[in-house]
């Protein structure tokens, strides 16, 4: 029986499995627990070639051998969680291969001559999801006047028992500005943290797609976060510079253009922050253009019906019954005419 080695879609892995562990392996998922013996006569194989194709399956976690109880059976296990910690001894290999190569890259540079000294600390790299998050908290307790940040995935979790440090941090008369991708929003959980910094003084405002992730304090410093990705594991701190330069006029650019992200609304119908007596004497008035003002924002922010919905804690046909009323006060047969009614009425 041919051993032939299994190439995965996208090229060679020294975990590839070879014909006969794939035979064996799949044998096992069908037919249970069995012993050497009975796997080669129902795969039709070398019985040798069924215990070397064992061994190799017992090195890789996926199958379970004879226990030590005589028994001489042996069975699958489920392979997500066996080749997990192959995965993540794989991630760390080739984290610490990037850092290896970032620190004999900076020493080639400086031992040849090629770094300039003046340049040398504009840009630093750093490495580790720990470091990342141990920066960007060190950033965010020394801001002195603003924090500026263009917010997508991935996200820098923190301790959920510590205070938000953004809250503490406005708390201290540091301006925050915001500008969030769409499609984050649409989370509800997420929308609620966002809506709790608006609450708190921030400015914020969402665009359908964010170039990529970055915070800048005090317009001095900035963190850009390197590759994509599920877990921010690397980044470059930039110093005044004009890269740095460059940075800050893209978020201004960016931060121009976006929507406003809607107030969470109570259930009197007035949003977070709004204190009454505050509406324009122009219809519609009260705690309805509160209401008004908040749909037409998620409406022009692109956001849908049922997203809509979750935000305002009803059903998506409540929703469609409150835009279809508000089209009608607007005098409006569409959406795109309740919005440039509503741009004439003030309300956006």
């Amino acid at each position: 029986m041919s051993t032939e080695t299994v190439e995965p879609p996208h090229g060679g892995s020294a975990d590839a499995l070879s014909r006969s562990e794939e035979m064996v392996y799949l044998g096992l998922c069908r037919k249970g627990a069995m012993s050497a013996e009975e796997l080669a006569g129902a795969e039709r194989m070398d019985l040798d070639a069924v215990f070397q194709a064992l061994l190799g399956l017992r090195i890789r976690g996926l199958v379970r051998g004879p226990g030590l109880d005589g028994a001489a059976a042996w069975s699958a296990l489920a392979p997500d969680l066996a080749l997990e910690s192959t995965l993540a001894r794989r991630e760390r290999t080739e984290r610490d291969s990037r850092d290896t190569l970032t620190r004999l890259l900076d020493g080639y540079l400086r031992e040849r001559g090629l770094r300039d000294p003046l340049a040398a600390g504009l840009v630093e790299v750093v490495t580790g999801k720990d470091g990342v998050a141990e920066v960007w908290d060190t950033l965010q307790a020394g801001a002195r006047t603003s924090v500026d940040v263009f917010d997508k995935p991935p996200f820098v979790q923190g301790d959920d028992e510590d205070p938000i440090p953004e809250l503490e941090m406005i708390a201290r008369g540091v301006r925050a500005r915001g500008v969030y991708e769409r499609a984050s929003l649409l989370d509800p959980a997420k929308l609620a943290e966002v809506q709790d910094m608006i609450a708190a003084g921030e400015a914020a405002v969402m665009v359908p797609e964010l170039p990529f992730k970055l915070a800048v304090v005090d317009r001095r410093r900035a963190l850009l976060p390197l590759g994509t990705g599920t877990e921010l594991t690397a980044a470059l701190m930039v110093r005044p510079s004009p890269l740095l330069d460059a940075l800050i006029e893209v978020f201004e650019t960016q931060f121009a253009k976006g929507m406003p992200v809607p107030r969470a609304v109570r259930s009197n119908g007035r949003a977070e922050g709004q204190e009454p007596g505050r509406e324009a004497a122009a219809e519609p008035a009260g705690d309805a253009r509160a209401v008004w003002e908040g749909l037409l924002t998620m409406l022009s922010a692109g956001m849908t019906d049922e997203a809509i919905a979750r935000q305002l804690g009803v059903s998506a046909r409540t929703v469609q019954r409150r835009i279809s009323d508000l089209m009608e006060s607007l005098g409006s047969r569409n959406r795109f005419q309740a919005g440039v009614q509503a741009v004439r009425h003030g309300l956006l």
